[in-house]
């Protein structure tokens, strides 16, 4: 028997015996299991098992705080010299049934003055859907720069893409064992929330409730600022204009819940069948990038323009979500959003 196969034996007795027995994993336990995962330690059967396990009996905040933490030790950080930069957590396997209108949202809160990170990777398991990376490349925004030049560009248009490939690539060695698996597992959970760039704010999704204890546990542990989870389009991070949003705020050590209500803010509704897609990047793009110029639907400018606003009033820019959903419009109706996208396209001269 490979000597790797011992290392993982009993962490996945741990996770793995049942409900009547299987327990949470310490935060050295946890660290040691994702340590062994990353570095390809443990079996190809052992890595599945053990995370299908993980996900059966559902990861604790220590659990996914190890994890985080393995990664980080993986990845090049950088430290943009910026005020109130905000990190969108957008799943990286993206969306297979709706419009994505995240990234334009980020586009436009960044040509208000707030800057944005954002991150993810191409065509990511198990859904293989329309996410950030397959949208920012659509639009013609370089998605492989490497970390000096990502810096720079947060420091100097306000927004910046990280590349999994290109910062973390013991996590994106990964993808044919995620693969494999055809389940989401911790590392779809704390690819979001692992924090590259250094940012003290954050807004991700939350996709099913269990998850609230879970997600709200981690980012207490990590020392965010004011930082939001939000059951948004299809639990994701962007808002609807259709219904109001479950909104989570993780502060210091304080989480404070409420409902963002989109009828307070005079927005054009989109109806959930007009966020239906049955090809997501084309969609978004034919929808969404006649907002940046300018143009397009009401409905459609309003939906980008309130999710920017939020961006906008978390990164601090503005005093309310409504004073945030007023620089999106402005940001929108004087053409700076257009300017900003043309500034992303041609990418930012690193300094010598």
């Amino acid at each position: 028997m490979p000597k790797t196969t011992w290392p993982m034996r009993p962490f996945l007795h741990a996770v793995g015996t049942g409900p009547k027995s299987n327990r949470d994993l310490t935060y050295d336990e946890a660290r040691t299991v994702a340590d062994l995962l990353l570095d390809q330690n443990a079996t190809a059967l052992q890595h599945g098992a053990f995370l299908i396990a993980l996900r059966n009996k559902g990861e604790s905040p220590d659990e996914l705080h190890a994890f985080i933490d393995a990664i980080r030790a993986r990845s090049t950080l950088i430290e943009p010299a910026v005020e109130g930069l905000v990190d969108i957590g957008s799943p990286y396997d993206g969306r297979t049934e709706s419009v994505v209108p995240s990234p334009f949202a980020s586009i436009v809160a960044a040509a208000a003055g707030a800057p944005q990170v954002m991150h993810g990777a191409p065509d990511m398991p198990p859904k293989h859907g329309t996410g950030v990376h397959e949208l920012l490349g659509a639009l013609s925004i370089p998605v492989d720069l490497p970390p000096d030049d990502v810096r720079h560009a947060i420091e100097q248009e306000g927004f910046g893409y990280i590349n999994q490939q290109v910062f973390t690539p013991a996590l994106y060695a990964l993808k044919q064992r995620r693969e494999e698996m055809t389940l989401r597992s911790a590392f779809n959970t704390v690819e979001k929330i692992s924090n590259l760039a250094g940012a003290p704010h954050h807004i991700i999704g939350l996709t099913h409730t269990p998850y609230v204890h879970r997600l709200t546990g981690a980012m207490l542990r990590l020392g965010f600022g004011r930082s939001l989870i939000v059951q948004g389009i299809e639990g994701n991070e962007d808002v609807s204009t259709w219904r109001p949003s479950r909104l989570l705020a993780v502060e210091g050590e304080t989480v404070e819940e409420s409902q963002l209500d989109p009828s307070e803010h005079e927005l054009e509704p989109v109806a959930r069948e007009d966020l239906r897609a049955e090809d997501p990047l084309l969609t978004s793009v034919s929808s969404f990038l006649p907002v940046l110029h300018g143009e397009g639907e009401g409905k459609m400018r309003d939906l980008v323009c309130y999710n920017a606003g939020l961006r906008i009033w978390l990164s601090g820019r503005a005093d309310s979500l409504a004073g945030g959903i007023e620089a999106a419009r402005s940001a929108v109706r004087s053409g700076a959003a257009r300017s900003k996208l043309e500034s992303l396209r041609r990418g930012v001269p690193t300094t010598a």
